[in-house]
């Protein structure tokens, strides 16, 4: 079997402008010319991020907004772009996604977006990742809300973007989920980290 190597671009611009085609299958993120394939979720964390896509979907949110794994956001720094494991998006990107799964930075940012965190301690890139370069990232680009899943700390965080950065609101065990992108979710943090179980 022959495995298609990612291609290089010149500028991240010439990226954008790229036509779907021309691009490899999967998902990856744009490091300095390069395309960089996103790790694979493990099955506990991409069910734990179905299970709140479902839980949104019968509190009413509308199908059409929620990108499970499946939508790239351009954003400041090295990557440029990132996969967050859902993404909420405001109506109007629904017609501006046409092409390609793809917030870009001249859109309206993103509703929310929620990383379920991978195990590892406070050193490890997971978290690095998902607590401290994401955090800046998606905060620079005015992501109102952002959620953090994390099953090894038995723990949801909601960030909410209050002049220019993120203040964290923890929960656990069967407090309710409060976010002011959906005020009227009923749902606790102990029914997303046990994945509906």
């Amino acid at each position: 079997m022959t495995v298609a190597k990612a291609p290089h671009f010149k500028s991240f611009e010439e990226y954008l402008t790229a036509n779907p085609s021309d691009l490899p299958e999967g998902r990856f993120e744009y490091w300095n010319g390069e395309l960089v394939p996103v790790m694979s979720e493990s099955g506990f964390n991409a069910l734990l991020a179905n299970c709140l896509f479902m839980a949104l979907v019968n509190a009413g949110v509308p199908i059409a907004i929620l990108r499970p794994h499946s939508c790239e956001v351009e954003v400041i720094g090295t990557p440029r772009t990132r996969f967050p494991d859902l993404t909420v998006l405001e109506e109007v990107h629904v017609t501006l996604l046409n092409q390609r799964e793809r917030v870009t930075r001249d859109m309206p940012p993103p509703r929310l977006l929620v990383e379920v965190v991978s195990p590892g301690d406070e050193n490890s890139d997971n978290y690095q990742r998902d607590y401290i370069q994401k955090v800046r990232q998606y905060a620079a680009i005015n992501v109102p809300e952002y959620w953090l899943i994390d099953p090894d700390r038995a723990v949801v965080k909601i960030g909410r973007l209050v002049d220019g950065s993120y203040q964290f609101q923890d929960f656990t065990g069967n407090q309710l989920l409060v976010s002011s992108i959906f005020p009227n979710l009923n749902l606790t943090a102990v029914q997303i980290l046990s994945a509906g179980q």
